[in-house]
């Protein structure tokens, strides 16, 4: 058997913990921050995904004070009702093509480095899975 018991005593201030960490090696002092979603997923965000021309990328920008932006190709619109709950994400953005306008909604899940879920458009859903590419923006 070679179960290895740590004891922590400490106190929760907001988003810190700290105190102490106590095992047969010793006592320790330790300090931990708490990382919500919403800061987590301050960075950029690559989606790449395959068509019959080729592979289309397009950026989600998304800084800390959760403003956004999406780029695809050579247009950068901002992103509208950005909203983090837990580890569900979700956006929307408005595209212009011509005279038209194109408005995709994305709703999916935030784990480590990956955004996974759906981009839906007038044309139906996809799946889209985007991959942290930088730390904050």
């Amino acid at each position: 058997d070679q179960t290895f018991k740590l004891d922590f005593t400490g106190t929760l201030a907001g988003k810190t913990l700290k105190g102490q960490l106590t095992s047969p090696r010793g006592t320790r002092e330790v300090t931990g921050k708490k990382i919500d979603a919403a800061a987590a997923l301050a960075g950029a965000w690559e989606f790449t995904r395959e068509t019959p021309q080729g592979a289309r990328t397009s950026t989600l920008t998304v800084k800390d004070d959760l403003t956004a932006t999406y780029a695809v190709r050579d247009t950068t619109v901002p992103v509208a009702d950005l909203r983090v709950e837990g580890d569900k994400v979700s956006f929307k953005v408005t595209m212009k093509f011509n005279d038209r306008e194109v408005v995709m909604e994305f709703k999916g899940t935030l784990k480590g480095d990956t955004l996974a879920g759906e981009l839906t458009t007038p044309r139906g859903a996809r799946e889209a899975v985007g991959r942290k590419v930088a730390p904050k923006a």
